[in-house]
């Protein structure tokens, strides 16, 4: 019952963080992916679906990627090409 809630609340999160328009607030979908993954994990093992446990890898890898991009690359591109970068959202005052 908990892995349920868990996958409810952090992966129907996720869903309507990455859809969001603004890009301060879509930056934080991944986040919620991944924390939704761990919930994925154990329900799909418990319950002997592999195929869709392996499918859960699958998603993992993607959120995780989604993290990269928006935290990782972002801040270190910022970094290098700061002066092009007029609309991140920490330059914002």
């Amino acid at each position: 019952m908990i892995a349920q809630i868990g996958i409810f609340v952090f992966g129907m999160s996720a869903v309507f963080l990455v859809n969001d328009k603004r890009p301060n607030v879509r930056r934080w979908g991944p986040v919620c992916g991944v924390l939704a993954q761990p919930f994925w994990f154990y329900e799909t093992a418990t319950q002997g679906q592999w195929f869709i446990f392996a499918t859960s890898l699958v998603y993992a890898a993607g959120w995780v990627r989604g993290v990269w991009n928006f935290w990782v690359m972002e801040k270190q591109l910022y970094a290098a090409w700061g002066f092009f970068a007029k609309e991140q959202w920490w330059r914002k005052k």
